[in-house]
């Protein structure tokens, strides 16, 4: 259901106040600054909870957001904030001074957004990837799936099932596997990943696309990852990590690596993606993440993200992770940095 204007300017008031203070957020704590009396914003904030915008964590007590009032004024209530003339002379000057190279400016970047949020700040750099792959076996599954393995260098073997829209038989897939066996056979893993990233590779026939779908799959899960943390004692400051069971859960989550860069390389191509709470991490349950990824072509080569409480400064965290972002990598807009440069 779409909410009418006087429920928005109402849901965005209680988040942005609720941001500012940590506090439940009551009717006559907005009434003069809405020019609505009490009772009508006390109606409005009661149908805002049965819509599951809003919560009372007390029966005493006012009203605060649920994850999907977050995300309502993530998406459509925030007013985007833009960086000072001053801030970003800061951030220009600061960013000067760091190396060239991709995975300095992304770990200076990192250590720059954490300083400037107060919030935990991540970030991830692909390492050059090594080896080569030995050979490649297609094993027909059914008429319109198969399986492919792939043999490394050094002995170890990956497969993963592909399916496909077109139906398939024995021969035609012993002929797509010869057909890629001679493009990438004994070739180095970054030579093909190269040569898969790019838009035009060469070969058009449907079942070769297929396998060499699930050869970049399987070469993507084989990159490993620099990982960056910065400012993990930023999330101490809130009230919402006092509790020390849900702190450790959320800093334990942050040594995980693997989960990390998982969690990381979920955004879509060069866009911001914004996860609060979290459905398949309890641990995250009570912060919110916001990550910029880095593209060279199809290949993603790192990340920078922010980690803090649900209440997080989002307009401001925004602007200064997408600056950040385009002073790491400027050749690649995003719709963020568009809209940015549209206001």
């Amino acid at each position: 259901m779409e909410l009418s204007e006087r429920k928005r300017r109402i849901l965005r008031a209680v988040v942005e106040s609720y941001i500012r203070s940590g506090e439940p957020v009551g009717s006559k704590a907005l009434a003069d600054d809405l020019g609505v009396s009490s009772a009508t914003i006390r109606n409005e904030m009661s149908e805002l909870a049965e819509l599951g915008y809003l919560k009372q964590p007390h029966t005493s007590a006012g009203r605060v957001p649920t994850n999907e009032g977050y995300r309502e004024y993530v998406a459509n209530l925030m007013q985007r904030a833009l960086l000072s003339v001053d801030e970003i002379a800061v951030l220009d000057s600061l960013m000067d001074a760091a190396s060239e190279e991709f995975r300095e400016l992304l770990e200076e970047g990192t250590r720059l957004l954490s300083h400037l949020t107060h919030y935990t700040a991540v970030s991830l750099a692909a390492r050059e990837q090594s080896g080569s792959v030995k050979s490649l076996s297609c094993i027909y599954v059914n008429e319109q799936s198969f399986l492919l393995a792939v043999i490394f260098s050094d002995g170890k073997t990956r497969t993963c099932q592909q399916f496909t829209d077109f139906v398939i038989d024995r021969e035609s897939l012993d002929q797509a596997q010869d057909i890629c066996n001679a493009r990438f056979a004994q070739k180095p893993v970054r030579e093909i990943m190269k040569q898969l990233s790019s838009p035009a590779y060469g070969l058009k026939e449907p079942l070769i696309l297929d396998v060499c779908n699930a050869l970049y799959r399987i070469l993507q899960e084989q990159k490993r990852y620099h990982v960056d943390v910065a400012g993990l004692s930023n999330l101490l400051q809130y009230p919402e990590f006092t509790d020390l069971p849900r702190t450790r859960e959320v800093l334990g989550l942050l040594e995980q690596k693997d989960r990390l860069v998982r969690y990381l390389t979920r955004s879509h191509h060069g866009e911001i993606s914004i996860s609060i709470g979290s459905e398949d991490a309890p641990e995250l349950d009570s912060t919110s993440m916001i990550v910029r990824t880095f593209h060279i072509g199809d290949d993603m080569i790192g990340a920078l993200g922010i980690i803090g409480p649900k209440r997080m400064e989002y307009s401001t965290t925004l602007a200064r992770l997408e600056y950040l972002a385009r002073r790491i990598m400027p050749d690649q807009t995003t719709e963020e940095s568009r809209k940015q440069e549209n206001e």
